[in-house]
């Protein structure tokens, strides 16, 4: 099957042209929107679509909405590639016309299953498409697909689903006959939603695209549906067929995928990527409430010697302890992270006043004094804590803000250890 993988970053596009080849995808790669556009207008254009939100000229998300503008009775399948995680970037994609977004970084793994349910996809939207237009399905391929379909009467009346329906939201066959496939509906897409599905349906004859719904037993599921339309000679709609695939697997992976990339493995505690990401939020909330913050570097005392003496694994199991210790002392709002080795940052959040949080940084320091029991062995540590500060009156970003923190925990540890230092604004 051809694959057109519009990506421009250089790496990103050589590493997935050679993964999906290896795949056995007949891949087409280009580097810009304007080019993939091109090519999607000549004959034979793939159907198999990796299109990088970000890209010069056209960018995906304008790709996304000039191809579902296309008459077709075989539309591709769009994958969106892109490193926004906020909910409306997602929706904003999805509602553009991709059928499946990944973010990056990705694994290959789960890239390979969502090609893989593209293909499939396009392989029954073709069949599908082949029988509808004779006016019949192919039975073998209705009762025997691992995907759901439903068709339905224009009035949205259920006619008949196949055997992968029943398997996967748990209702028999009579138990839906004749009713409107709402009874499957989770309550997690509003009318919005629907209604902006219900157009494309209406104005270009199908919709694609992930929603969850509801089993019969009441669990919540996700799944990748695609929606057509079927009319007679005169256009008038006959029926409407719909495909779906249980992807919540694949969902539960993906998230599992983020937590790890956006998680430090020993602590659970957030990593250096999604500190900086918590970072720029607590200042763009500063400068919007017209409050402070404060950021603290934390970096142990003499942990060293207990690597060397007692072992990596004693070492491991301290920095364990002091992480749940720090984090037993913080509210919700703020946020706790390991830089690596023995380094944590603290985003102390929502102050009226700058060094209304000194009171917790001594308790931290008083917290992480307290003997650490590791098996048969009780250990000792202190730690040097640097602060700077952030408000409305003080125009730095957020490198210039850790590198203050940084500086002042440095002179805390030339000062003796087991204290604090604010940052003076004398070195910068």
């Amino acid at each position: 099957m051809k694959l057109l993988i519009a990506e421009d970053d250089t790496t990103s596009r050589l590493m997935l042209s050679s993964v999906t080849a290896k795949w056995g995808y007949e891949v087409v790669v280009v580097e810009d929107g304007d080019t993939a556009w091109k090519i999607l207008q000549e004959p034979d254009a793939p159907l198999l679509l990796l299109l990088d939100w970000e890209m010069p000229g056209i960018n995906g998300l304008q790709l996304c909405n000039r191809i579902r503008q296309l008459e077709s009775n075989n539309p591709p399948y769009i994958i969106l590639l892109t490193a926004r995680r906020e909910t409306n970037d997602i929706v904003a994609g999805l509602n553009a016309g991709a059928n499946e977004y990944i973010a990056k970084p990705f694994d290959h793994a789960e890239l390979k299953a969502r090609l893989d349910v593209g293909k499939r996809m396009l392989g029954l939207q073709s069949e599908l498409a082949t029988a509808l237009s004779r006016l019949q399905l192919t039975s073998s391929v209705f009762s025997s697909t691992h995907e759901g379909i439903i068709i339905t009467d224009p009035k949205g009346c259920i006619l008949e689903v196949n055997d992968a329906f029943t398997h996967i939201t748990g209702y028999s066959r009579d138990e839906v006959l004749g009713k409107n496939p709402r009874i499957l509906s989770s309550g997690h897409q509003g009318e919005a939603f629907y209604k902006a599905m219900w157009d494309e349906i209406l104005n270009n004859g199908n919709w694609s695209g992930e929603i969850w719904n509801r089993r019969k037993n009441g669990e919540v599921y996700a799944e990748t549906l695609s929606i057509s339309a079927v009319a007679d000679k005169q256009k008038n709609i006959e029926k409407y067929v719909a495909i779906f695939s249980d992807i919540t697997i694949q969902k539960y992976n993906q998230k599992k995928l983020e937590h790890i990339a956006h998680h430090d493995a020993l602590t659970d505690l957030p990593n250096r990527l999604l500190f900086a990401d918590r970072l720029e939020q607590a200042m763009l909330y500063a400068r919007r409430r017209k409050q402070c913050f404060a950021l603290a570097y934390l970096d142990l005392d003499n942990f060293k010697p207990v690597n060397d003496t007692y072992g990596h694994a004693a070492g491991d199991q301290l920095l364990v302890t002091i992480a749940k210790r720090i984090k037993y002392l913080l509210r919700e709002s703020d946020t706790l992270a390991r830089l690596g080795g023995d380094e944590f940052v603290i985003i102390v959040n929502d102050l009226h006043h700058c060094k209304d949080s000194l009171p917790l940084i001594t308790k931290i320091l008083e917290a992480i004094a307290q003997p650490i029991r590791v098996g048969e062995l009780t250990l000792h540590v202190t730690a040097s804590i640097g602060i700077s500060y952030y408000s409305k009156t003080i125009l730095i970003d957020a490198e210039q803000l850790l590198k203050q923190a940084d500086q002042a925990m440095y002179k805390a540890k030339q000062a003796g250890n087991n204290r604090y230092t604010v940052f003076d604004g004398i070195e910068d």
